[in-house]
C-alpha cells in the first residue's frame, strides 16, 4: 500500500516531473550497466580467490553521562605498521531495522581477505532490540550523531568510510550532515534516500490508528514511563492485527521490537521538525564522496526514491565532479571508464537482491568497495562547468 506524503513535507519530497523521472532514471540504469561490465572481469577474478572466515566479538563501550553501546572491532589480524598507519581505511556501519552487528560480516571478510583496513560495526542503541534510554542518551538523532562523534573520539579515529543500510541512513546521514570532517566517504547499500521513506509513512498510519499522531505528539510525552507502557499494549494489537492481512510490507513490523518502534518514533521528533532532516540532508558536504548499491525490486525502497538522491548527489549540475589528482598513478592500478566524474563508475544496481542487498551481493560490493577505497587517496574535487569546457579545482 502506497502512502502519500503529508503536505507539510516540502523538503522530503519527490518534485521532480515523471518525464524528469524517467529520463534521470534513465541515465542511471545506463550508467549501472556500464559499471557491471566495467567490474566483471575484476570480479570474475576475485572469485578465484579464497577469503578468510572469521567471526566478530561483540564489545560494549562505556561513555560519559552514563551512555554505552555494542560494536565490533576486529584488529588482532592488523600488522603493527597497519596499525600505526595513519592512511589506514577505517570503516564503519549502521545496520538498519531489524538488523544486528552480524549484518555486514560477509562484506567484512570479502574486504578484509583483500584490503588492509579496520572494520568497525557500530549498533545504534535502540536499535539493537534493546531499552535505548542509557543515561544522558535518550535515542533522539541528535543524541546518535553525538554518541557516534564520541565513540570515535573515544577510539581516536579522526575519519570513517560510513556504510549505511535501510533505516541505518538515519542516523548515518544526520551523523555526516552534522560531522562532515569525520566522514572520508559515504556507502549507501538501499538505505534511504531524500525523500520521505514509505515505511516510516506506513508505521506512521498504523500508529495512528491507536491514537498516535507523530505531528502532534511532543518529546516529552514520548519520554514518560505512561506513553511507553501504552505503546507497548498498543503495538501488541497492531502486530496481532496483522494476522489477518498479506501485505508483505507491513508484516514486516512484526519482527520488530517496541524500542525499535520507538526509535522510528523518535527519530522522527526531531528539533525543527523532521521536514528539516531532508532539507539537512540535501546539504551533505558535496565534497564527501559517494558511492551507491541498491536493488531494482525493493519492497521497501522505490528504485526512483534512490535515483533521485543518486541524481542529486553524483550526476546533477549542483554537485561536484571528482577527477584524479595530476600525479595519480591510480590508472596503472584500475582503468575506470569514466574519468570526467570519477564517482559515476561506483553506481551499482541489482535485479536480483531484493532489500538484504549487503547479503546477497556481499562478495560483489566488497571487491567494487576495495576499488573505490583505494581511489580515496587520487580524488580531488571540480565544480561543474557547463558543457565541461573547463575546469576549476574545489579547494
Amino acid at each position: 500500500m502506497k502512502v502519500a506524503i503529508p503536505k507539510h513535507y516540502t523538503q522530503g519530497r519527490d518534485n521532480r516531473s515523471q518525464e524528469q523521472i524517467q529520463i534521470e532514471g534513465k541515465q542511471i540504469t545506463q550508467i549501472c550497466s556500464l559499471n557491471e561490465q566495467l567490474f566483471k572481469s575484476l570480479v570474475e577474478l576475485e572469485s578465484q580467490k579464497q577469503i578468510q572466515k572469521f567471526k566478530n566479538n561483540d564489545l560494549e563501550m562505556q561513555l560519559s553521562g552514563g551512555r554505552y553501546l555494542s560494536y565490533t572491532d576486529r584488529t588482532s589480524f592488523l600488522s603493527e605498521q597497519d596499525k600505526s598507519n595513519p592512511k589506514l581505511p577505517v570503516i564503519l556501519t549502521i545496520h538498519g531495522i531489524p538488523g544486528s552487528l552480524q549484518d555486514f560480516l560477509n562484506m567484512q571478510q570479502n574486504l578484509q581477505s583483500r584490503l588492509s583496513c579496520r572494520w568497525i560495526n557500530f549498533s545504534v542503541p535502540g536499535l539493537d532490540g534493546k531499552d535505548e534510554r542509557r543515561g544522558t542518551y535518550q535515542g533522539y538523532l541528535e543524541d546518535t550523531s553525538l554518541l557516534i562523534k564520541d565513540f570515535l573520539d573515544e577510539l581516536k579515529i579522526e575519519q570513517v568510510i560510513l556504510i549505511m543500510h535501510s533505516a541505518g541512513g538515519l542516523y548515518g546521514k544526520y551523523f555526516m550532515q552534522q560531522n562532515p570532517n569525520r566522514v572520508r566517504a559515504s556507502v549507501q547499500i538501499a538505505s534511504i534516500g531524500i525523500e520521505m521513506w514509505g515505511p516510516l509513512l506506513q508505521e506512521n498510519l498504523l500508529l495512528k490508528q491507536f491514537g498516535i499522531d507523530v505531528l502532534k505528539i511532543s518529546r516529552e510525552e514520548v519520554d514518560t514511563q505512561q506513553f511507553r507502557d501504552q505503546f507497548a499494549k498498543q503495538k501488541d494489537q497492531f502486530v496481532k492485527s496483522f494476522d489477518s492481512k498479506q501485505d508483505k510490507n507491513k508484516n514486516i513490523w512484526k519482527s520488530i521490537t517496541i524500542y525499535q518502534h520507538l526509535m522510528l518514533l523518535k527519530a522522527q521528533l526531531l528539533k525543527g521538525g523532521f521536514d528539516s532532516f531532508f532539507a539537512n540532508i540535501k546539504n551533505i558536504d558535496k565534497r564527501i564522496p559517494r558511492f551507491f548499491a541498491y536493488s531494482q525490486k525493493d519492497s521497501l525502497l522505490e528504485e526512483r526514491h534512490i535515483q533521485q538522491e543518486i541524481y542529486h548527489s553524483i550526476l546533477s549540475q549542483q554537485a561536484l565532479d571528482f577527477r584524479l589528482k595530476e600525479d595519480s598513478n591510480f590508472d596503472q592500478f584500475f582503468k575506470l571508464r569514466d574519468k570526467q566524474n570519477l564517482l559515476n563508475n561506483f553506481i551499482f544496481s541489482y535485479s536480483d537482491a531484493g532489500h538484504g542487498v549487503q547479503h546477497v551481493k556481499a562478495f560483489d560490493i566488497s571487491v567494487k568497495l576495495m576499488i573505490f577505497i583505494k581511489l580515496l587517496d587520487h580524488i580531488q574535487t571540480f565544480k561543474k562547468i557547463e558543457n565541461n569546457s573547463q575546469l576549476k579545482p574545489n579547494l
